[in-house]
């Protein structure tokens, strides 16, 4: 009984962002208030232990928090990849991969969560290999040319030069600031010469993009860190990549500029307040200016 009396004072002290409803309906959340709220809590205590823990510690510890989560929050979007619209997502996903790999080449996703985008990618490839802290969310099964490895956080266990196209989708802001350029060194190792990364993550500017922006205008939960194209590609660069561009899209098309363009058009959003920029991210047209994929060849 002393359990639930102190959960539910935990809750009722959580306090939601006055444009609460506004999120939630641009974001089509569809879980209640105390839904979100128990959600945020664990995520913010496991994100706390995390951004304090050390190095030899978050060789578990990655694996540990995420199963704690997915187990704790049975309603975490995570946990309803059958929605049409995840369909739709992964078939949009995997046709702009594909269009970039050949039946030969060996593509690598890190951070994969269910692995229905590698499996989606792994019938048209040599190798697909799916790669993540926790097999949680993978079911069993998939095309020939699947694979799935555990991860610790950082190492890939892979040979030096063997993948022909690294990609990853909201991953970046999930790791420890300590491990960022480490992993990006080690995606460096295991690429092709002449080998890309590609890297899609949430910018700061527009954020926060976890759970807790219903709560907070930075980011408490397990967005560790937040980038924007200056200093994401600045990583990019310390970790050895040759060239790195931000991809773009416009009118259904998708080309890279250089990363000073980018950097240039957060200069002038920057100016705008928090507040109103963030408004605004919630809308088409600034949600497009601050959507960040960076690509870097070795």
């Amino acid at each position: 009984m002393s359990s639930s009396l102190s959960t539910a004072a935990a809750i009722s002290d959580v306090k939601f962002r006055p444009d609460i409803e506004q999120l939630r309906t641009v974001r089509m959340e569809e879980r209640s208030r105390e839904s979100l709220t128990i959600h945020y809590l664990l995520e913010a205590r496991l994100a706390k232990k995390l951004a304090g823990s050390s190095r030899a510690e978050r060789f578990s510890l990655y694996s540990e928090v995420y199963r704690e989560l997915f187990a704790g929050v049975p309603d975490h979007p995570q946990h309803r990849a059958h929605r049409a619209s995840r369909v739709g997502e992964i078939e949009r996903q995997a046709g702009a991969l594909c269009a970039q790999l050949g039946a030969s080449d060996v593509y690598v996703e890190i951070g994969c969560g269910d692995a229905a985008l590698t499996k989606a990618v792994a019938s048209r490839v040599a190798a697909a290999i799916g790669v993540d802290v926790t097999a949680e969310l993978v079911a069993s099964g998939g095309p020939a040319a699947f694979r799935f490895l555990l991860s610790d956080g950082i190492t890939l266990e892979l040979p030096d030069c063997s993948a022909d196209l690294v990609f990853s989708h909201q991953l970046m802001e999930h790791l420890h600031v300590d491990d960022a350029q480490d992993q990006l060194r080690e995606i460096y190792r295991v690429l092709k010469p002449g080998g890309r990364y590609i890297c899609c993550t949430p910018n700061r500017l527009s954020g926060p993009h976890d759970i807790s922006v219903y709560f907070s205008h930075v980011p408490t939960g397990f967005h560790l860190r937040e980038y924007d194209h200056r200093s994401l590609g600045a990583l990019f660069r310390a970790s050895g990549f040759r060239r790195v561009q931000a991809m773009v899209s416009a009118k259904g098309r998708r080309f890279t500029v250089p990363l000073a363009v980018a950097g240039a058009a957060e200069t002038l959003l920057e100016i705008v307040p928090a507040r109103v920029r963030n408004q605004g991210a919630s809308g088409r047209i600034t949600s497009a200016l601050l959507g960040m994929t960076l690509v870097g060849w070795k």
